[in-house]
């Protein structure tokens, strides 16, 4: 094993009692520098810039709406919150105990501009089971694809509310997204479903973690129907069919057509 892998997985296994209760400065990452309760499996002392970490400090968000859908402690909220600046950032997280910590780094964090809201996002109103983990809380999911793999010895389940975002935006007069980050261990392409008229009226940004679940050829197609492009963070490659085996690991960034929210990179 490499020294400093074995180094993080003690440091972590060590300080996890404390995880909830002490407040870490993140030293690497979109988010260094902000404090964290609850980050403990976020700290990465020797981790290197990935393609995701270069992806996003691409992006211009100044004055923009973000959605963070699957924002777990906040990591990316944060992140969101201040390269959003003047804009606003709205955190989805329907698991209460990670919702209490996101809360609370909000509050750690200072941030203006900001709302947590306790629901999951899907194609519809209603009450769905959420699998969620004590040892990997960040791998709560609502898809029956990704629970069906799981042990029940390992995993329980809770009922969470659900809410499509085509519906808050008209019941409860959302701010429009011009970013949304989708990151819900295999349920991203009933989130989709469920954003239909704010794809097809406002076109916003979409990034996307993919977790290899069958429905993945019908979320390419959506996106298609939506006229967006679609590029493979990690690989730079630029996907147009549904079967591009590509498309089942890693992250997507879509944008519509005449579109973009990226900087050109750095040389």
């Amino acid at each position: 094993m490499n020294p400093f892998k074995w180094l993080e997985k003690e440091v972590r296994r060590a300080f996890t009692p404390l995880a909830s209760r002490l407040a870490l400065r993140l030293p690497r990452g979109p988010s260094r520098g902000y404090r964290f309760y609850g980050a403990l499996s976020h700290l990465k002392l020797f981790k290197q810039k990935d393609a995701e970490d270069l992806f996003l400090e691409r992006l211009n968000l100044a004055s923009r709406t973000v959605y963070d859908i699957g924002a777990h402690v906040g990591l990316l909220t944060v992140f969101f919150s201040g390269a959003a600046r003047a804009g606003r950032v709205l955190a989805f997280e329907p698991n209460p105990a990670l919702f209490h910590l996101l809360e609370k780094n909000l509050r750690a964090n200072r941030l203006s501009g900001v709302e947590a809201l306790p629901i999951a996002v899907g194609d519809g109103p209603g009450e769905l089971e959420l699998s969620i983990s004590a040892d990997h809380p960040a791998m709560g999911s609502l898809s029956p694809w990704v629970q069906s793999g799981r042990g029940r010895s390992d995993f329980r389940l809770i009922r969470v509310p659900v809410r499509s975002l085509d519906d808050l935006g008209e019941s409860r007069a959302l701010p429009t997204p011009h970013f949304v980050k989708i990151d819900t261990e295999g349920f991203e392409y009933a989130v989709l479903r469920g954003m239909e008229k704010i794809l097809a009226t406002a076109h916003p940004a979409l990034f996307l973690e993919m977790h290899g679940t069958p429905d993945t050829p019908q979320l390419f197609s959506l996106l298609q129907k939506h006229g967006y492009r679609v590029t493979h963070v990690e690989t730079g490659r630029n996907i147009t069919e549904g079967g591009d085996g590509t498309l089942r690991a890693g992250h997507l960034f879509c944008e519509a057509a005449g579109a973009t929210l990226l900087r050109p990179p750095v040389a």
